[in-house]
Formats: C-alpha cells, structure tokens, sequence
C-alpha cells in the first residue's frame, strides 16, 4: 500500500514558444493545471490562474509563493500532473476571469470529484475548466483562446525526497493542435492579411519548469 504524502507543487518558470500572439511585449495568458487521480477514489483537482508573459516567457522564482502555487494536496501512490497554457486572452477577459473566479467558485474549482460520480455539475467543469469558464464569463466557447500549448507529468510521490525538500522538474509542452499567426499590412490603404502556420500539432512549443516539496 502506498503511503500518503502531502505535496507541494509550485509554478517556477512558464515558457510558450509560439501562442498565435506576435510582438515581444506583455500577453495574459490562462494556465490551467491538473492533478490526475492523486489518490484513491479522487479522479482530478484543477488549479488556474492567469499569467502575464514577456515575450512568452515568465520567471516567477522570485514571486510570492501565493502566485507560484498550484496545489498543496495529499497524494497517495503515482499521479499525473498537466500543464495548459491558452492563447493570449484581452486585460478584459483576464478581469473577468479572475473576478469570476475569486467571487464565484473558486472553492468549488479545488473541490474532490469521486471517481464514481456521474457527468455534469463540478466533474464537468474540473474535466474541461476553460470551456467552463468561459460559458461562465460570458464569453461565447469560440471566441475562448483555445490551448496552445500542453504537457503532462507522471509523479511519483515516494521520488520526491525528505521532508521539505524541493525538487524542480522541467516539463516540455507541445501544440496540441497547429498553430496559426495572423499577419496585417497595409497596402494602398487596404489592409491585407495572411495567415502562417507557426507550429504543427505535436511539435515542441515552451516549457513549464515547476518544483514539488513532500512535507508528511
């Protein structure tokens, strides 16, 4: 039998090498994480925040351990971790979004989901959080930004160290589905755009570099 541990998982570095966003300049971007059935008879727990990147990057080692935590949760036994990071979302929809999620549901956001319970309700929303939230926000599902880039870790607890001791783990994210840029110029005084494929589905797109600390 497994024993259990409580882990700590913090979001150190995020890294999104192409997000259909030109320009090297600020973009808020949502991150949503899931722990996968992290122990018996619970299925999922979702953490999301916004993040602000910097030419598609951003160091958050520094930060408050309020902006770098994911979860703080007991595990027992292996689990998975996913990392999603959307395209750049408007200084409008990341209000909405973190108004939303401080005054609505953010307790219910964190909240066990049994293996066993039927679809719908909270297992719903913890199985697709950003079609959630935006049916939630009022923002209509095709206008959401959808993932642009994704990964996934296997955990296991009984690796992770002595008590208090911090591991850092890069995890590679890769375009879930091709990539596109929009190009704008100006031409005669029209304005005429073109549309580039900047990533394949599947090809290596940023890095979320997290670290985990065992504390039982």
């Amino acid at each position: 039998m497994h024993k259990r541990r409580v882990l700590e998982i913090c979001l150190d570095e995020i890294e999104a090498g192409a997000t259909g966003a030109r320009g090297k300049g600020r973009a808020a971007h949502v991150l949503a994480a899931r722990l996968i059935w992290p122990r018996p008879a619970i299925a999922e727990k979702v953490s999301l925040k916004t993040v602000d990147l910097q030419g598609g990057k951003a160091d958050l080692n520094a930060a408050i351990w309020g902006r770098r935590i994911l979860f703080k949760e007991t595990v027992q036994g292996p689990c998975g971790l996913s990392i999603e990071v959307t395209r750049r979302v408007s200084d409008t929809q990341a209000a909405r979004f973190i108004h939303f999620l401080y005054a609505s549901v953010f307790t219910a956001l964190s909240a066990e989901v049994a293996a066993t319970a039927p679809g719908g309700g909270w297992v719903g929303l913890l199985r697709q959080p950003l079609r959630f939230l935006a049916r939630e926000t009022g923002t209509p599902p095709k206008a959401w930004p959808a993932v642009m880039a994704a990964g996934m870790l296997d955990v296991r607890p009984e690796s992770i160290g002595k008590r208090g001791e911090r591991v850092q783990i890069e995890i590679p994210l890769r375009a879930p589905k091709d990539v596109f840029e929009t190009h704008r110029r100006q031409r005669g005084g029209e304005t005429a755009m073109r549309r580039e494929r900047v990533r394949k589905a599947g090809e290596a797109n940023g890095r979320a570099v997290i670290s985990i600390a065992a504390y039982d």
